[in-house]
C-alpha cells in the first residue's frame, strides 16, 4: 500500500475537460429541450403571422434557456436548471437537505 505522503501521477481530477464554448451534453440537452418546447408552442399556440407577441415569447425563451445552462452557485459543474428543480425536489423528501435550500438575506452595508 502506498504511503499517503507520496503522490502517484495520473489524471488531474480538478482540471476541467476542454469543451466547445463550455457546453457539456447536459447543457446541450437543456438547450435542445428549450428549443423543442419553443418550437412546439410557436406552432400550436400562435398563428402563422409573426407578431410582436411571438417575438417577445421567443426572446423570453432564449433568455430562459441561457439562464438554465448557467453554472449553479453551489456546484459549478451543475446547471441552474438542476439546482432549481432537482435540488428542491430532493430537499422536500430528505429532511437532511432542507437546510441547503434556504436563501439567507444579504447583510446590510453601513
Amino acid at each position: 500500500m502506498a504511503d499517503y505522503t507520496t503522490f502517484s501521477p495520473g489524471n488531474n481530477i480538478w482540471k476541467k475537460a476542454a469543451r466547445f464554448l463550455g457546453l457539456s451534453f447536459a447543457r446541450i440537452g437543456i438547450l435542445g429541450g428549450h428549443f423543442g418546447f419553443t418550437y412546439l408552442v410557436m406552432n400550436v399556440a400562435f398563428s402563422y403571422e409573426f407578431s410582436f407577441l411571438q417575438l417577445g415569447f421567443v426572446i423570453s425563451m432564449i433568455c430562459a434557456g441561457v439562464y438554465a445552462i448557467f453554472p449553479a452557485p453551489s456546484n459549478p459543474h451543475a446547471t441552474v436548471l438542476s439546482e432549481i428543480s432537482v435540488r428542491v425536489a430532493k430537499a422536500m423528501f430528505n429532511p437532511e437537505l432542507r437546510d441547503s435550500v434556504k436563501v439567507m438575506p444579504l447583510e446590510r452595508e453601513d
